[in-house]
């Protein structure tokens, strides 16, 4: 199977066909015609010792992709995420996952002072933290 890219400006668009949908996000319920759209918001490696700062007004449903019926719910507005020894810091807190899934309550997010609306996914992968924000299109 061939993979097209399009990329507009600084986003980066990857057409997936709804069969080939990883495991992670199959419990996704998405029209017949539908895509999900992933866009890498940020990524960090070692070298870089910032963090994202990500605030939702009601707080926060995260889930490892693999066990989508375990949720934790996070009562503060505001998480803080570093990447430090190819581990996930939620909070200075060591997290055992390396994929994360992260859903606002109230449907919005503010990252580093950007709101988006919608999913996100963080991941290590290949010696990086990944930021990825997930959209369902029409």
């Amino acid at each position: 199977m061939s993979m097209r890219a399009i990329v507009v400006g600084a986003l980066l668009f990857i057409p997936t066909p709804l069969w080939t949908t990883p495991p992670s996000l199959a419990q996704q319920t998405l029209p017949a015609s539908g895509y999900i759209v992933r866009v890498l918001i940020d990524e960090k490696t070692e070298r870089d010792p910032s963090s994202w700062q990500i605030q939702s007004n009601t707080g926060f449903v995260l889930y490892e992709p693999h066990k989508p019926d375990l949720k934790w719910r996070s009562e503060q507005d505001t998480l803080n995420i570093q990447y430090r020894n190819n581990h996930i810091l939620l909070n200075e807190k060591e997290c055992p996952s390396s994929h994360l899934h992260l859903l606002p309550q109230d449907g919005y997010a503010t990252i580093n002072e950007q709101q988006y609306h919608g999913a996100f996914s963080i991941l290590c992968y290949e010696q990086q933290l990944l930021l990825v924000k997930t959209n369902d299109a029409n």
